[in-house]
């Protein structure tokens, strides 16, 4: 129960410093793109590269969905999915064949692959990982084969 607290506290510090903010430039690349006007979804298509601040998102396809009114509501990120998220303190990645980010649900669901991250130090690997961006809790889950991690010690001062 120990391991997992400590991975649930990894992997809220390492997605909340990825969080989105506010003034922080998007920046995408892909081979090809198609925008929806009537739906509000754009999807870009072969080598999608996303990034923002200290975030990088990297697959084979992304689906952006807004509101109205222009605002992100849901992505879906497929196919060989990598996450980066770089900051002052850590360095924390990501990957999986699938990640979804939901508004609504204030989540980030990883799925298929095997799940794996590692935080720079700490890994881990299962079948779907969900982290609730609100309350910066995690779950790992595996159906299939246990969990794994490999939880290094912090050094006693």
């Amino acid at each position: 129960m120990r391991v997992l607290l400590i991975l649930l506290m990894l992997i809220s510090t390492a997605y909340s410093a990825g969080l989105p903010q506010k003034n922080i430039p998007i920046e995408i690349r892909s081979v090809s793109a198609r925008f929806d006007q009537d739906s509000n979804k754009a999807t870009f298509i072969k080598n999608v590269i996303f990034k923002r601040g200290g975030l990088t998102v990297k697959s084979n396809k992304l689906v952006i969905y807004r509101n109205k009114s222009g605002a992100v509501v849901r992505a879906v990120a497929t196919g060989s999915v990598h996450i980066q998220n770089i900051d002052k303190k850590k360095q924390f990645t990501a990957s999986s064949e699938s990640a979804v980010y939901s508004k609504k649900d204030q989540t980030l669901i990883l799925t298929g692959g095997p799940v794996k991250f590692s935080d720079g130090t700490n890994k881990g690997e299962g079948e779907k990982l969900v982290y609730h961006i609100d309350t910066r809790n995690s779950e790992l889950f595996s159906d299939k084969h246990p969990i794994t991690l490999i939880v290094i010690p912090k050094k006693a001062k």
